[in-house]
């Protein structure tokens, strides 16, 4: 309880205006006439930080409906960017994750992650010794001589493309284009541990994590890494902000988002694609890229490369973009609303008359097309490294 009343000073800020109900996409559920409407304010960011002020004053108990609204937020940083007080919601709702999970009361689903990370060092209690799964389509060859091996650039695959088969496409085309373009580089492999963000979207910064943390910093070290590139805007956002201060000074490398990456390759016209893309296209600004580190441009200057004039913007876009649902560890507890957000974010595509979706985000790439999936809808869904593959013929 001592580290959430440390909070309570910025729980305080809330001045209970409401604004953030206008943007806070767990509040709203659909009605028998398939329209969007207000449900329970617990649900909302503004009801979240009552709720956490009343823990911490002792006035309210941890019910399981409580516990049930802190870990359905997606964590997606919109009520922060319109709340005119300035109050960190994410890190309210961290600390109280946290508190729950330190009083042995968090879901069954969440301890079974926590079990899993503790473990076998990610979340989907897999073998260390298969993170390099992802290769056996058509980069086993590239790779067989990039496993810790000393390179200025080393790729940080990340979790979630290791192991799920589903987006193992997206590891492949990095490992691709980088080839093609005759680019030295390197990945940790087996060696490879989870970047620590399920811990810190718990509010945890336990010894497990700054385990994680130290180890994946050491080997980058043994290795002489001058550069680290990632496609997770998650590992991204932990490397960038949360590593420093764990490691307590900052990092002896640079960290780079795959769009950051190959937008200054564009720049530099080391990558150029002539042929247009003809399809109308449209891009989901990841939460934890963007509103979370800023990573707005980059990700445009490639699709405008890709796409010309047949790039769309969505009304809502940068800043003031919608979450597809698939961020804040909500879908371990919560899988029918982020999947009811994923479809009416795809919704949001198709009324500017968008067909191909493009992300810059496994995580937003998984959930959106789990929503495509159960819905009737036509749009094709690709990952920006993918595209950028498959234009330069290398898939």
């Amino acid at each position: 309880m001592e580290k959430l009343k440390d909070l309570e000073q910025e729980m305080l800020k809330c001045v209970r205006c409401g604004k953030c109900r206008d943007t806070c996409r767990t509040l709203l559920e659909t009605d028998e006439e398939g329209d969007l409407v207000p449900t329970w304010e617990s649900r909302s960011s503004r009801g979240r930080v009552r709720m956490a002020l009343g823990l911490v004053q002792e006035k309210i108990p941890s019910t399981p409906r409580l516990i049930q609204d802190f870990y359905n937020c997606l964590l997606c940083n919109r009520c922060v960017s319109t709340c005119p007080s300035g109050v960190d919601v994410p890190k309210i709702i961290e600390g109280v994750r946290g508190f729950i999970v330190g009083e042995d009361l968090a879901p069954p689903n969440v301890k079974a992650l926590l079990q899993a990370l503790d473990e076998t060092r990610n979340i989907f209690e897999m073998d260390q010794d298969e993170r390099l799964i992802w290769t056996e389509m058509e980069a086993e060859e590239i790779m067989e001589d990039k496993v810790l091996k000393e390179a200025d650039l080393c790729f940080f695959v990340g979790c979630q493309a290791s192991f799920k088969g589903s987006l193992a496409g997206i590891p492949e085309a990095i490992a691709l284009i980088l080839d093609s373009l005759n680019i030295n580089f390197t990945v940790l492999g087996e060696e490879e541990w989870c970047c620590g963000n399920p811990y810190f979207l718990l509010g945890l910064e336990n010894e497990k994590a700054k385990e994680l943390v130290s180890h994946n910093i050491e080997k980058m070290q043994e290795l002489k890494v001058k550069q680290i590139l990632t496609t997770c805007p998650g590992c991204f956002r932990v490397w960038t902000k949360i590593y420093p201060k764990i490691w307590g000074q900052p990092l002896p490398f640079e960290i780079i988002h795959s769009t950051q990456f190959f937008s200054e390759l564009i720049d530099k016209n080391h990558i150029n694609i002539p042929k247009k893309l003809q399809q109308i296209v449209g891009y989901q600004d990841p939460c934890e890229l963007g509103r979370h580190c800023g990573i707005y441009e980059e990700p445009r200057k490639i699709l405008n490369h890709l796409a010309g004039s047949n790039f769309k913007e969505l009304p809502l876009n940068r800043d003031d973009s919608n979450c597809c649902g698939g961020g804040g560890l909500a879908k371990a507890v919560a899988e029918k609303m982020t999947l009811e957000i994923a479809r009416f974010k795809l919704h949001e595509f198709l009324d500017i008359g968008s067909n191909l979706l493009v992300t810059a985000c496994p995580a937003c790439y998984e959930n959106l097309m789990r929503g495509l999936d159960q819905s009737e809808e036509k749009i094709e869904i690709k990952d920006v490294n993918q595209l950028l593959a498959e234009l330069l013929d290398l898939s």
